[in-house]
């Protein structure tokens, strides 16, 4: 047998720095002999750059950024940069980078967890590839600031898929304690007095259990007690409850500016920013890729972990367009908006019945459910099946109808692992802290832009390369309502933008043809599962023109300003911390309220322990900016609503007359009146109640939401009368009784009401399953309550009427048409209160 290695030239062992010279030297497998023009593109443009020590790359799904990044890792080894560390969100992309590696001939280890780090890898011979999670928690084996153990150095490190890495690494700094835990009632007992003062009655709601509400306890309160806070975490860190012991060595640094969430559920202790830093293997690394398909919100990566803005003048992405995958976007309410979701979950499963894969993208497990009468498995813990069951079902059989709830990310479906993706509902917050964000900032664009990020990686599920193919469903009237504004378009991508464009015409053209809308929507459905020849060319040449499009440079700056305060406040720079927030707000001329707000919150936070008075008087700003905020300390003085003036018609018109389609107003309708229903969330129902009230005409309040006192919901019909409104819709439907605290609830609000507008013209109302009093409630004179049965009226009235008001352009409406069309609806102030509501029955 002849030795070939020692036939080997000495001089020609040298191993290659170059990627493209790297990648051919290595041992491919058959089918691998070749890059992509795309990854040459990325690879050339890194290398002649790559002594910068941050880099970002953008590239489309499939197209092979696993490759690349295991490519600029074995460079920089071949390099002598020092170990080289490739990073993952789940376990089920640890296991496709680690087989990929291995068919391209690169020399990689997976990281088995409880093992020592290999020293194959300490010693720079081997890549190693690990979750996330592994790397970054307060036990690091990597080492974590502050402990005794030496940290391990690394030369270069691959974060894939990185928002969602950074979704980990929040998870992973954030301590959780259940209700039933300790920790729940020692934090609850610290600070239940100042979660009264911000609301009375959401604290009420969180004391008696109610998951869905909650509320942020004051920064004053949090820096005033943290001492106490400090010392509570250490003996729970001690003591090895929850996941205190893996959250609090990376929390240490950063306590002061923590947010703190209580809801009837759990209590969550989370960074304002990400201490990235506390792990020396990352802050130290010499060579730092960020990889990502999707990376819309740049500034994440600004504020969390702590890049420069230049950085993203020039991220690498291929100069080639046109490898992304084909996919029919198609939204049933577009076509016909009365199509309800009960028809289209048995119409959909006809398709399984064909053979196609359909994988269906819920928020909650509550919207999942539902699917599960037509026969599909919702995947998670404890459900019908396991996810990575559920993934593995999907790749090795056909005709299944899989659910996941929140999973709009780390999931690969290939091929025919998905030819339909469904996605139902418009995706919100995955933890409480999302939750708070998005409550806070309900307008934000930059909020706005995180729900567009997760649209996107949601249909990026089923196409995962140039070639692959699926169509998708949007069934959701909030998520229909969403896509297809104008201003959330633009936080899109630019071929998603397309795609939705290319669905909304063909959606138009069936919509036109009249006749069974299902029918021919399924028609064009299996003409892209077919791969129609004409569908194919059409859909090519309509992504071919593609131009890129230039983000937004604000979330960015705001997010480097951002992060300077933060470093001056931990520097015990408080008040130059408050000064770089204000000043930036002026410079930058933020206009969204919601932001601004939320910003000057932040400043009034830093500030207060240098200057308490200047604090509070910054968060009276916010809080008139934006009314979801804190609550400052002296209470704030209440705004009445004045009757409108004119006609009630006169103010539809204007509401009508602010949408271009009226198919766009129909959508928005329906996410509107899909809220009203018993059972829903209440914080929910409540504003969709608001929002009714603004469509109708009327004005419409939130007091005790924004002000902490008085009525869930306030409405003023024409000629000033007043309902005061208090929402009971999350009763049990078969209680047949209106409760004593109930009927003293509305009480309160009616006193509330009079202490504020006096004698004004009144009429209590509780939105209830039944209108009998028990023995013992006593509800104000005149209440009239608003059941199931007159809540579905009220909604049938408004569908109706909307669908009355689609028959023309929104902008040829007059005022006495609309106001003929109020009328022969029952829904102007005169008819309105006798048709939907009923008296209340008082016990004899």
């Amino acid at each position: 047998m002849i030795d070939f290695t020692s036939l080997i030239e000495e001089g020609n062992n040298q191993s290659p720095v170059d990627p493209k010279e790297l990648f051919h030297s290595l041992v491919r497998a058959p089918g691998c002999e070749y890059l992509r023009d795309v990854q040459v593109d990325v690879l050339d443009a890194w290398y002649g750059n790559r002594e910068k020590r941050d880099t970002i790359v953008k590239m489309n799904t499939g197209s092979g950024k696993t490759l690349v990044g295991l490519l600029m890792l074995q460079s920089s080894l071949n390099e002598g940069i020092g170990p080289a560390l490739y990073l993952c969100p789940t376990h089920q992309l640890v296991d496709q980078v680690v087989n990929q590696a291995r068919q391209y001939g690169i020399t990689v280890l997976r990281d088995v967890p409880r093992n020592p780090l290999p020293f194959e890898f300490l010693n720079s011979e081997a890549i190693l590839v690990t979750t996330f999670s592994r790397f970054f928690n307060g036990q690091s084996v990597f080492g974590v600031e502050g402990r005794s153990s030496s940290p391990v150095e690394v030369g270069a490190i691959v974060i894939d898929d990185a928002h969602s890495c950074l979704a980990i690494a929040r998870e992973q700094a954030s301590i959780t304690f259940q209700r039933e835990e300790v920790g729940y009632s020692q934090f609850l007992g610290l600070f239940r007095g100042v979660l009264e003062e911000q609301s009375a009655g959401t604290a009420a709601s969180i004391f008696e259990g109610d998951s869905a509400a909650f509320l942020a306890v004051p920064y004053w309160a949090w820096l005033n007690c943290l001492n106490d806070v400090a010392s509570i975490l250490s003996q729970l860190s001690r003591e090895e409850e929850g996941n205190v012991k893996f959250a609090w060595p990376l929390m240490q640094g950063c306590l002061e500016i923590c947010h703190c969430l209580v809801s009837g559920r759990k209590i969550l202790i989370t960074p304002h920013v990400l201490p990235v830093e506390r792990i020396p293997a990352f802050k130290r690394a010499k060579r730092r890729f960020y990889l990502s398909a999707t990376l819309i919100d740049d500034a994440a990566l600004i504020r969390d972990f702590g890049l420069s803005e230049d950085i993203f003048s020039n991220p690498l992405h291929p100069k080639i367009k046109g490898d992304v995958g084909e996919r029919l976007i198609i939204a049933p309410g577009l076509i016909d908006s009365s199509i309800s979701k009960e028809e289209i979950y048995p119409w959909v499963a006809t398709f399984a019945r064909k053979g196609y894969n359909i994988v269906v993208l819920c928020p909650s497990f509550n919207a999942a459910s539902r699917w599960q009468q037509i026969g599909a498995r919702v995947a998670g813990e404890g459900r019908d099946i396991g996810v990575q069951e559920a993934i593995k079902q999907l790749h090795d059989s056909r005709g299944n109808i899989i659910v996941l709830v929140n999973r709009y990310d780390g999931i690969d479906l290939p091929g025919d692992a998905c030819r339909i993706l469904v996605l139902d509902g418009l995706p919100v917050g995955g933890d409480l802290y999302e939750q708070y964000v998005m409550a806070m900032r309900p307008d934000s664009q930059q909020v706005r832009l995180v729900q567009a990020q997760k649209i996107e990686q949601g249909l990026g599920r089923g196409v995962r390369s140039g070639s692959d193919y699926c169509a998708v469903l949007l069934v959701d009237h909030d998520l229909v309502s969403f896509v297809i504004t104008k201003q959330n378009q633009q936080l899109l991508s630019p071929e998603t933008r397309r795609q939705l464009e290319i669905g909304r015409d063909l959606a138009r053209r069936i919509r036109d043809s009249g006749g069974d809308i299902l029918n021919k929507l399924g028609q064009l459905i299996e003409q892209c599962l077919k791969q129609d020849p004409g569908w194919k060319k059409f859909h090519r040449q309509r992504l071919a023109d593609l131009e890129e499009v230039q983000p937004n440079p604000l979330p960015r700056q705001l997010a480097v300003v951002e992060r300077k305060a933060i470093k001056l406040f931990q520097a015990n720079q408080g008040s130059e911390a408050a000064q770089v927030i204000q000043q930036a707000l002026d410079e930058l001329k933020l206009n969204d309220n919601a932001d601004k707000g939320w910003y000057l919150q932040l400043a009034a936070h830093f500030c207060h322990r240098t200057d308490p008075a200047r604090a509070q008087e910054i968060q009276r700003k916010a809080h008139e900016l934006n009314r979801n905020l804190l609550r400052p300390l002296e209470g704030i003085k209440y705004k009445k609503i004045a009757a409108y003036a004119g006609v009630q018609a006169s103010r539809v018109v204007q509401w009508v007359r602010q949408y271009e389609d009226p198919n766009t107003m129909l959508v928005y309708v329906s996410s509107i009146l899909d809220k009203l229903a018993f059972g829903v969330d209440s914080n929910t129902f409540e504003q969709a109640f608001e929002d009714l009230g603004n469509i109708l005409g009327f004005r419409a309040q939130r007091p005790e939401k924004e002000y902490g006192r008085g009525p869930d919901v306030l409405w003023v019909l024409t000629k000033g009368h007043y309902l005061v409104i208090e929402v009971k819709n999350q009763v049990d439907p078969n209680r047949d009784f209106i409760a004593k605290k109930e009927a003293g609830q509305l009480a309160n609000s009616v006193n509330w009401f009079r202490s504020e507008y006096g004698e004004a013209e009144m009429t209590p109302i509780l939105v209830h399953p039944s209108n009998k009093a028990a023995p013992d409630a006593f509800p104000p004179a005149g209440t009239k309550v608003l059941t199931c049965e007159g809540l579905n009226r009220l909604c049938e009235k408004v569908r109706s009427f909307t669908a009355a008001l689609a028959t023309k352009a929104p902008g040829a409406w007059m005022e006495e048409e609309v106001g003929r069309i109020l009328a022969a609806s029952y829904l102007i102030p005169r008819s309105f209160l006798a048709t939907f509501f009923t008296d209340l029955r008082l016990p004899h």
